[in-house]
């Protein structure tokens, strides 16, 4: 089943936590252009949730979240375009393993100070497809899209890089040929073309 609370006004609550837990039979939940700038709690948010594959919270305002896990094996589809996520504090490991990720869209969300977003898609080898205009990158970005080893459409244009010291292994392995790695092809030339025009290695 679909859940679908699309434009929900809610700008006083201050906890979601277990909003959704052990609604096993949700596959889809709709979250875009909700309203939660004041909470604070998403613990366990969608435990529970098996067979869950796919979350939208597209132009979200999700702004005293500080932590949002994502522990489900099942997730498949991700959209947070032009979500408001600028509590947060790091973005290291956010994704981190999830295999059955095929597609995410992280494109102009607004961000706080964020330290860090080291490993953030690291061994997330389902992923395909992955949309992240806009995106401007704290100091470390190392190892932030290793492993990811199918994908074939990747747009990191628009990104700001200026504040960025570390992305060692950035792309390291984000390739694969005949299902192998390759890691002497750079940046997965032989499945997609990586833009990235706009970094700034000038640090």
């Amino acid at each position: 089943s679909i859940i679908d609370i699309s434009g929900l006004k809610l700008p006083k609550c201050e906890s979601v936590k277990e909003w959704f837990y052990g609604c096993s039979s949700i596959t889809s939940v709709i979250m875009d252009n909700d309203d939660l700038r004041n909470a604070t709690n998403y613990t366990s948010l969608f435990a529970g949730c098996s067979n869950l594959t796919s979350i939208k919270m597209n132009s979200a305002f999700l702004n005293s979240a500080t932590k949002i896990e994502f522990v489900l094996s099942t997730i498949k589809n991700l959209e947070f375009n032009k979500a408001n996520l600028s509590g947060l504090k790091s973005l290291s490991s956010l994704f981190s393993g999830k295999y059955a990720l095929e597609h995410v869209d992280f494109s102009d969300v607004t961000l706080g100070n964020i330290t860090s977003a080291a490993s953030m898609f690291k061994d997330c080898k389902g992923l395909k497809k992955l949309q992240m205009r806009g995106f401007t990158a704290p100091a470390s970005c190392k190892e932030m899209f290793m492993n990811c080893v199918s994908l074939s459409t990747c747009d990191l244009s628009g990104w700001d890089t200026k504040a960025t010291t570390d992305m060692s292994f950035m792309f390291c392995h984000a390739t694969t040929k005949n299902g192998a790695y390759e890691p002497e092809l750079i940046d997965g030339i032989d499945k997609f073309v990586l833009d990235i025009s706009s970094f700034n290695f000038n640090k």
